[in-house]
């Protein structure tokens, strides 16, 4: 955003890139700059038009909500959502303008209107989860590993709680061969179930991997905790046994699956 401020800065002369210019000031963190951009977009030329105008009122908003002008920030951020409904707002953009405006109405005690918004926020997330989720299963089925990796990060995003999604995400890193990611989700994983066996053999698989035996031996012994199958704790152990005398993994005596 800073750098996008600097090159719109020479361009702002033109309405469209004042407007830009608001935005990308407010995302660089500088919301009384994004304030004075906006006020002289708003006598432009193209002051009318109505998306300009909705961008215009989202930005003002936040940049004032950024200030602590709860209340003027309130104002404006009303009408991004009220005035010309017809204008398309994209979900995520709500998303930013909900927020804001009920910290806004947090912070003038108006808790009812907070919680109407925060009620909002949740609508949109779980949409835009589901929408994500489908696409995820399409390119699934289609093998495109890539694209999934993307839209069931795109749920995770929106449902942090969505385990199944975020099981899917690891094994398509694991296949894709990105296995520093894939173990960071494998973690986050074990972590959310409380101890999930796939996740744990996968942790110590990869751990393995990257030299790391004694978080493999870490997770051996968790997933020790959990099985209830004679074997499988006798081959951990034997497994354990081996990572704690020599470091290194001998002829592999777990199925890591990973």
């Amino acid at each position: 955003p800073a750098q996008a401020a600097i090159m719109l800065e020479k361009t702002a002369a033109d309405p469209q890139c004042r407007l830009a210019l608001g935005k990308a000031l407010f995302l660089a963190g500088d919301p009384r700059g994004a304030l004075r951009a906006l006020e002289d977009h708003a006598g432009g030329s193209n002051a009318g038009d109505s998306e300009s105008s909705t961008l215009r009122h989202l930005y003002r908003g936040r940049a004032l909500e950024a200030l602590g002008e709860h209340e003027t920030a309130v104002d404006e951020l009303r009408l991004y959502f009220e005035q010309f409904p017809d204008v398309p707002r994209p979900a995520e953009t709500s998303i930013e303008a909900a927020t804001d405006l009920a910290r806004a109405y947090t912070a003038l005690n108006r808790q009812a209107e907070a919680v109407a918004q925060y009620r909002m926020i949740a609508g949109l997330a779980d949409s835009l989860a589901l929408w994500n989720r489908k696409q995820s299963v399409q390119a699934l089925e289609k093998k495109d590993l890539s694209g999934a990796v993307v839209s069931l990060q795109a749920v995770l995003r929106w449902n942090r709680q969505d385990n199944v999604s975020r099981r899917l995400l690891a094994r398509a890193l694991n296949d894709l061969g990105r296995h520093p990611e894939a173990l960071v989700v494998w973690r986050e994983l074990d972590e959310m179930l409380h101890g999930d066996s796939e996740a744990l053999r996968n942790i110590a698989g990869l751990s393995l991997e990257i030299r790391r035996p004694q978080d493999a031996v870490a997770a051996f012994r968790r997933l020790r905790e959990i099985e209830d199958d004679p074997d499988i704790i006798e081959r951990l152990d034997a497994e354990i046994r081996r990572l704690e005398s020599t470091g290194q993994p001998g002829i592999p005596t777990v199925d890591l699956r990973f």
